[in-house]
């Protein structure tokens, strides 16, 4: 056995200890068994080379330090790097890490910011370092300030996160970035969702994932029947909270909840208490499409906000004042200030099965065919509220106390004004059936006339 010692700056020391040594000028070998007691921490190898630079200077500096197979260089403040060969710089606070088989692989860990200590890992065929040095009671003690990868980057985060990356950086403490060349950042969450991207950011102490480009699915929630398949320009992951914000060309399929698309942002909420889907929030230009057959399907827009509540299965949207809530499907357009959709279960699935729209109620129908004259419908009403039921296609017209509902068929120039009008299909016929209830006119007065006119421009 050998024991060395080299005096380094600051009067520090590093000590030394193998099986064999040797040294030529300014350059000491180590073979066997190394041991090295370094200002940075412990480093273990078979095989060393340490450059001074001077030999001829008692006082002399490690210039280079060079490492070979079964490489461990642990440091003070618990980072660990294990590879095959290193090549450490200490003048210039730097070293590069190589490894093949096995990669390089560097463990750290630290506390985020409700105390839980976080432990992850990175791999890769070359990790690259710069450190930082602080200096206290005349003692200097070095850390990892930051770290890139070179190649292809693999993350394991505290076991929840794992994550596949062209390259990789980490800021100590702060934020491990995960970046694309040619193949997109894969992270996957409790081996369940899968989302891949352009970049992912992680702010480790926050627990908050940041990704650009991202699309994938959504897995991990409890009580999902189908995943959450999304694309958008940016997702923001609060971890902590299990708050998912995406942002900007949101484009969301909740399966039989429905298909989503969102220009500005899209938020989905965990439960407090549980690993439950909560609430889905979109604001902005919203819509939402649930399909009906194979060539229809039932299409709502809002331009405000919407709002899906899993727990009582309904969603509640609005537009501004200047704007109104659409709805569009074979059956025409309706328009009105805002709506809620009703889901219930149905074979096991929960699905849409009535929808509400109340406020200045719009329903305009020139697009679906009388079944006798083949002839557009061009059917017009006005109503306070509207329920349209979508098991049976059936709509009822719906006016306030003191109110009235009107309707025109511009098709068979008939007028109708009641409190109540139904619409339906006749199951044999397949002709649809209007039928007005309470105190029901086949006329309209000047007053109702001049407001048809002045609300649908004919």
């Amino acid at each position: 056995m050998i024991f060395g010692l080299l005096t380094l700056i600051m009067a520090q020391a590093i000590t030394m200890q193998s099986d064999n040594a040797n040294y030529q000028g300014n350059c000491l070998n180590l073979e066997g068994n190394i041991v090295l007691d370094h200002p940075m921490g412990k480093i273990e190898a078979d095989i060393a080379s340490v450059i001074s630079t001077d030999p001829f200077n008692h006082s002399r500096e490690v210039k280079e330090i060079e490492l070979k197979n079964n490489v461990s260089f642990k440091l003070k403040d618990g980072a660990h790097f294990v590879c095959e060969t290193a090549h450490l710089l200490p003048q210039q606070q730097s070293a590069s890490f190589f490894g093949n088989y096995p990669l390089v692989t560097y463990r750290d860990s630290h506390r985020d910011k409700k105390g839980r200590l976080m432990k992850f890992e990175l791999q890769s065929p070359q990790i690259e370092v710069i450190f930082n040095s602080t200096t206290s009671a005349k003692q200097v003690s070095q850390s990892v300030e930051k770290l890139y990868t070179e190649q292809k980057a693999y993350l394991n985060y505290n076991q929840v996160f794992r994550a596949t990356a062209d390259h990789a950086t980490y800021q100590r403490p702060e934020t491990i970035t995960l970046l694309s060349d040619n193949n997109p950042a894969t992270i996957r969450y409790l081996d369940k969702d899968e989302i891949f991207a352009q970049e992912i950011a992680i702010l480790t102490q926050q627990q908050i994932l940041t990704f650009l480009q991202p699309n994938g699915k959504i897995a991990s929630y409890e009580g999902l029947q189908q995943p959450l398949i999304f694309s958008c320009q940016k997702l923001v992951w609060h971890e902590l909270t299990g708050q998912l914000r995406m942002m900007k060309q949101v484009e969301l399929d909740h399966g039989t909840f429905g298909h989503f698309y969102n220009d500005e942002q899209l938020t989905l909420a965990r439960h407090s208490k549980k690993n439950e889907l909560s609430t889905l929030l979109a604001t902005g230009f919203t819509t939402v499409c649930y399909p009906r057959n194979e060539n229809d399907q039932t299409q709502l827009t809002c331009r405000r906000q919407l709002l899906l509540d899993h727990q009582k299965l309904t969603a509640f949207l609005t537009s501004p004042d200047n704007e109104q809530v659409v709805l569009t499907d074979f059956l025409g357009e309706i328009r009105s200030d805002e709506a809620i959709i009703h889901y219930t279960l149905q074979n096991g699935q929960y699905l849409p099965s009535l929808i509400q729209l109340m406020g200045n109620v719009q329903l305009i129908n020139t697009q679906s065919l009388d079944v006798t004259t083949s002839k557009p419908v061009q059917r017009y009403a006005l109503a306070d509220r509207v329920d349209y039921f979508l098991n049976s296609d059936e709509i009822t017209l719906n006016a306030k106390p003191g109110k009235r509902v009107m309707l025109y068929d511009k098709l068979n120039e008939r007028y109708l004004s009641a409190k109540t009008i139904y619409i339906s299909q006749d199951s044999k016929t397949h002709r649809e059936v209007v039928r007005g209830e309470g105190n029901v006119r086949m006329l309209f007065q000047d007053e109702e006339l001049a407001q048809f006119k002045n609300q649908f421009h004919f």
